[in-house]
């Protein structure tokens, strides 16, 4: 729907969540009548122009501000306006460490998808646990989301989250927006879900891997088995 803009109005879209871009189509006349600016958190803004590289870092929001003191019409339709958005990796399997599940709460729930859902084993955390996801063929990894069980101390004490190639060389990879690699639920870039969950987003840096895991480097070995 056409929308008129007084200058200084700005009209745009919110993505569900921020996420890394892999295109901006735009159709010249956009460009050319309104300031484009582009924002990870709705706070601190960054002006984009046509011809400039796409963001390498997280995008939520991208507005078009009228700058002239012209009123314009603004339509945002398909053709004038769109955007290419990662596609998310399909694992192949997943598994935990080797113990019988809490009441079938199996590994497959690691990975479906589903922020409802939780993996679960019936012992308490030991030295070298760990969550491993395959991917079907080694694959550049640029992004990384832990989700964590908050109830009952079923999360570790530090873990790492790690990359590799073959399930046997490692490489840990850091909180996105830092240089860290330690993960713990005390970190402040862990989002609150829900009162039973919090996640944590990592940077793969374009790393190529087909394994990816969350190894105790800490585990709560009083605690029961990571949620």
């Amino acid at each position: 729907k056409p929308v008129v803009m007084s200058q200084g109005d700005f009209a745009g879209i919110s993505l569900p969540q921020a996420t890394r871009l892999e295109g901006i189509a735009a159709a010249d006349t956009l460009w050319e009548n309104y300031e484009v600016f582009w924002s990870a958190n709705g706070k601190q803004w960054t002006n984009l122009h046509k011809d400039a590289a796409l963001p390498a870092e997280y995008v939520k929001y991208i507005v078009f501000v009228n700058s002239s003191a012209t009123p314009r019409v603004l339509t945002l339709s398909k053709t004038e306006f769109s955007l290419t958005l990662p596609v998310k990796l399909k694992p192949a399997s997943a598994t935990t460490p080797q113990y019988s599940y809490y009441e079938n709460h199996n590994a497959d729930y690691m990975i479906d998808g589903d922020y409802t859902t939780w993996t679960c084993i019936r012992r308490n955390q030991q030295d070298d646990d760990a969550y491993t996801v395959k991917l079907r063929k080694n694959t550049p990894i640029n992004d990384v989301r832990i989700c964590m069980g908050t109830e009952n101390g079923d999360y570790m004490t530090a873990g790492l989250v790690q990359l590799s190639t073959d399930n046997k060389t490692w490489e840990s990879i850091p909180i996105r927006g830092t240089t860290n690699t330690n993960y713990t639920l005390e970190d402040e870039h862990n989002v609150k879900y829900n009162d039973e969950m919090t996640y944590c987003d990592f940077d793969g840096q374009g790393k190529t891997a087909r394994y990816v895991r969350l190894y105790l480097s800490t585990p709560n070995t009083s605690g029961p088995s990571c949620r």
